[in-house]
């Protein structure tokens, strides 16, 4: 409720739309390790000046039922049109999950650091993501939303982000479907982003010793 209000009350500002697509293999490398790998590309209203092609790597790791912890490295090629700039971002995660009947809850605070073609362009940022997934045995699909403010270093609250979209489950794999909105703070001159998302994971099992459960 109160980030609710706090988006209603902010000013109004220019508003921009965008396409998000990704396609992520996650490999569960042992019981507590997980490897993933990502190619998003992201297109805007003028697609090639403002594509964007990006590619993580990442690892995530289960201290205990409640605490998981992860590090990325992304590889981002920005503006693909006459001018591109290559980007570089490593992130690190730690994500307190909770299961209640019916219902999955997480908090996740992200530290990460970007660094653009120009090296003097360093930006910090400090992310808290809430997000809450209906589960339920009577649903073909499983509503998601999230919310999760943006405080970069030196500016302070820089942007809102607000996701609501459904995961379509497809065996083992998972299909999402999204609306992002990226709310500008009055802090930086951005445009407020509407986004529509498609994404698709790919999710390989460990392998387990023959004769294993049984």
């Amino acid at each position: 409720m109160i980030p609710l209000i706090f988006l209603l009350s902010a000013p109004v500002q220019a508003a921009e739309g965008e396409v998000w697509t990704a396609a992520e293999v996650e490999v569960e490398a042992s019981k507590a390790v997980s490897l993933e790998v990502a190619q998003h590309l992201r297109m805007g209203m003028t697609p090639l000046d403002s594509a964007e092609a990006l590619t993580d790597l990442g690892a995530s790791f289960e201290v205990f039922e409640h605490l998981e912890l992860g590090a990325a490295y992304r590889l981002g090629f920005v503006d693909l049109g006459d001018k591109p700039e290559t980007r570089h971002r490593l992130a690190f995660d730690a994500t307190v999950p909770l299961k209640v009947e019916g219902l999955k809850l997480s908090l996740r605070e992200r530290y990460q650091l970007r660094v653009g073609t120009d090296h003097n362009s360093e930006r910090h940022v400090f992310r808290t993501r809430l997000a809450a997934k209906l589960k339920s045995e009577a649903l073909p699909v499983q509503p998601f939303v999230s919310t999760e403010p943006f405080v970069e270093l030196g500016l302070g609250l820089t942007k809102w982000r607000n996701s609501a979209g459904v995961d379509v489950p497809i065996g083992e794999h998972k299909l999402s479907l999204f609306y992002r909105m990226d709310l500008a703070m009055p802090a930086t001159e951005d445009p407020t982003v509407h986004i529509a998302g498609l994404a698709f994971k790919f999710d390989v099992p460990r392998a387990r010793p023959r004769g294993d459960g049984e």
